[in-house]
């Protein structure tokens, strides 16, 4: 109870501490709020795209509970919080009730698990599903007569095929250890043409669903979505050592993205050795039914069908919780001391580093301010007419779908991240912004204080957030800041630029240092 509980609250901060929506939960948000059940996903809209089932129960939360940001979150919070529930059935069945006890703390204390508890995307929601079907079919193999358990499985298997993409690696693995159950059970024949055709059913389910909203959104099919997922395509055949090593890497890289633990060569290290017990112990049909989904996605990837990269992988969370928990498990019941003592240390060591990532909110004083905030200080402040300019990713899905409920339609002049530059390292975007606002009284900048190290555009050419680089241009020009409003990630600036003007010649691409001197400053 302790485990669930702690769980629980760890969800709850999450969802009570998160600030406004970010740029694709907004966007999400904009493909629900406004449409009715039917046209949900027809079609998608500011390059989103989530399974209907999803967006569906998102829209039953915000019909229930309003459309606040807590309601359009509520639907991964359900799926993380049961997905910490049904991985105590899976893992008892495997090895025992100690198994399926620290499964649950492992779920329990996940940090991205809790993280996407408070996220309008559909991670948590596929990582439930993952653990509801795997119970279903679990029990469908302890008792292969009961009529009711097959309808069951079935009807929430159609479902899950237009509620979770990844849901056809599950339902594969699960088909295949049923199919196997009936061939070892002597049992063949009929049940196994049965069990064929309820894929062929599942299959068919699943493609009616992609066709009609996956492949409608045009999101899979982009040149951009290619270059963006392309890294996470296994080298197949392997060539060298190195591709050799990407499967390597990414097996024990998921366990700390999107596992969530501490030490992921440890956590690597001791599911394999749960997996290598349980098969010992002759658990064939569970480790075909857990692992299967792993391979099926692995096969996928070499065909470049699906990416294997961080949070596509939230789905197979539960399946490496389970792993990792028989194999601390097996040394937790056995009777010498050593092995116990290595168990507990085992569990310690994947656990509580990320504890306080995971409970961090708990030293907030109070939910700080947010994008939401700011829009009601400009809904107070601003005069009819006044510019609004945004300067950052993401924050035009935001103001789009906050606007509105702050009187604000969308009336932002522009938006960019300002920082886009030509071959000559010139900042292009400067006299764009500047030929909009210069000569206004008084223009709204929401600027962005996240700054991005790994993007090596940025880091080439400004070491600073907009936050710094968009004033430092706009003082340089003659703008004067007549007030700042900071949040999480965010700041709010007002200025007059009634007398600003584009420096002369090439300098009004600069913002106040040379390109060289952005180089010397971002060098090591």
């Amino acid at each position: 109870m302790f485990v669930v509980v702690a769980a629980f609250a760890a969800r709850i901060g999450q969802l009570w501490f998160r600030t406004s929506l970010w740029g694709d939960e907004a966007a999400l948000a904009l493909n629900v709020e406004p449409r009715a059940f039917l046209d949900l996903g027809q079609p998608f809209v500011y390059r989103q795209v989530a399974p209907w089932g999803v967006l569906a129960g998102i829209k039953v939360m915000t019909l229930l509970f309003g459309t606040s940001d807590m309601a359009f979150r509520a639907l991964p919070f359900v799926g993380s919080l049961a997905a910490v529930l049904l991985v105590y059935p899976l893992a008892r069945r495997l090895a025992g009730p100690t198994a399926g006890l620290v499964a649950m703390v492992l779920m329990g204390a996940s940090l991205w698990m809790a993280y996407y508890a408070a996220e309008t995307k559909p991670y948590a929601v596929d990582a439930a599903v993952t653990s509801l079907l795997m119970v279903l079919t679990a029990r469908v193999l302890e008792a292969p007569d009961r009529r009711s358990r097959w309808v069951v499985l079935v009807g929430v298997g159609a479902l899950a095929t237009w509620t979770s993409l990844p849901s056809l690696f599950v339902l594969g693995a699960c088909g295949a250890a049923l199919v196997y159950d009936a061939w070892r059970s002597g049992r063949g024949g009929r049940r196994i043409f049965v069990i064929v055709g309820i894929g062929l059913f599942w299959i068919v389910a699943f493609a009616v669903h992609y066709q009609m909203f996956v492949v409608q959104s045009a999101v899979s099919t982009s040149k951009g979505a290619a270059i963006y997922w392309n890294p996470g395509f296994a080298p197949f055949p392997p060539k060298d050592l190195s591709d050799l090593r990407w499967y390597v890497g990414k097996y024990f890289y998921a366990f700390s993205v999107p596992g969530g633990l501490a030490y992921r060569y440890l956590a690597g290290v001791v599911a394999a050795g749960g997996f290598v017990w349980a098969m010992s112990k002759r658990r064939y049909l569970l480790c075909l039914m857990l692992g299967g989904p792993a391979v099926l996605v692995v096969v996928a990837s070499m065909m470049e069908k699906y990416p294997v990269i961080e949070r596509l992988l939230m789905f197979l969370v539960p399946v490496m919780m389970i792993f990792v928990a028989v194999g601390v498990a097996r040394l937790l019941d056995d009777r010498r001391w050593s092995l116990r003592l290595l168990g507990i240390a085992s569990l310690a060591g994947v656990v509580a580093p990320v504890l306080g990532s995971t409970f961090d909110f708990l030293a907030l004083d109070g939910r700080p301010a947010d994008f939401a905030s700011l829009l009601e200080v400009i809904e107070e402040r601003r005069e009819p007419g006044e510019p609004i300019y945004l300067a950052g990713a993401g924050l035009a899905t935001v103001f789009d779908h906050y606007g509105p409920k702050y009187g604000l339609g969308r009336e932002y002049v522009g938006t960019s991240d300002l920082r886009e530059f030509d071959p000559e390292g010139r900042y292009v975007r400067l006299p764009e912004m500047a030929g909009m606002v210069f000569g206004e009284p008084r223009v709204w900048f929401i600027l962005s204080t996240y700054y991005d190290a790994k993007d090596p555009k940025i880091v080439k050419r400004s070491v600073e957030p907009l936050s710094r680089f968009v004033p430092r241009y706009l003082d340089r020009c003659g703008g004067r800041r007549l007030s700042t409003v900071e949040a999480k990630d965010i700041e709010l600036v007002l200025y007059d630029l009634s007398e600003a003007t584009l420096p002369p010649g090439p300098d009004k691409y600069r913002n106040g240092e040379q390109v060289a001197r952005n180089n010397e400053v971002a060098s090591p």
